[in-house]
């Protein structure tokens, strides 16, 4: 998951977790997974899952079912984009419409968007 050094994957993740706590960064995500509860979230700020549009959610249909999920569970979606354009989803792109779509639909939701450190300053306040 980070390969840093040697050691256990625990050993891996607990240098991980010090190193990104030491450069004053508050969250990370780590990899995709499904959405976060906020226990989930608070006791493992540095292993934040998401889904990365085009490599994990090739199509807007996986999009719209993650975020679905995440209502039905009342937990926390991370969507993540890396590219919007044309290109192929294998490589991380969601064309401009897809990108247009999910966005009408998150503004004809009731779902809260915000950034992520938005939202851990919230937690942290609850």
């Amino acid at each position: 998951m980070t390969n840093l050094g040697p050691g256990s994957a625990n050993v891996e993740v607990r240098r991980y977790d010090r190193l990104l706590r030491s450069l004053g960064i508050d969250s990370a995500r780590t990899s995709e997974g499904p959405p976060n509860a906020a226990g989930w979230i608070r006791s493992h700020p540095y292993r934040l899952q998401a889904l990365a549009l085009g490599y994990d959610a090739p199509a807007l249909s996986d999009v719209f079912g993650y975020l679905e999920r995440a209502r039905a569970q009342r937990r926390w979606a991370i969507l993540v984009l890396h590219q919007i354009g044309d290109g192929a989803a294998s490589d991380g792109f969601i064309s401009i419409a897809d990108h247009e779509r999910l966005l009408d639909a998150l503004a004809a939701s009731d779902m809260m968007v915000c950034t992520v450190g938005e939202t851990m300053r919230a937690l942290r306040t609850a």
